[in-house]
């Protein structure tokens, strides 16, 4: 989803849109509703998967030539 990212002019209305997509896709991914009122946060820990800004905010880092582990 976020390949080629580090190039990517975002704005917040993007960032948002893109923020909204990924907790749709993880709660698919892990087969929860809204209904059942687990919070992403939770859902990511059970999958694994870390924040998309955090992972879009590091590939822009990593592009400028920052070692961001």
């Amino acid at each position: 989803m976020l390949c080629g990212s580090e190039t990517w002019p975002t704005k917040r209305e993007k960032e948002s849109a893109l923020s909204t997509a990924d907790r749709r896709m993880v709660r698919e991914i892990s087969g929860m509703k809204l209904s059942d009122k687990v919070g992403c946060i939770k859902m990511r820990e059970r999958l694994g998967l870390e924040d998309t800004m955090a992972v879009l905010q590091r590939n822009r880092l990593q592009w400028y030539g920052y070692d961001v582990l």
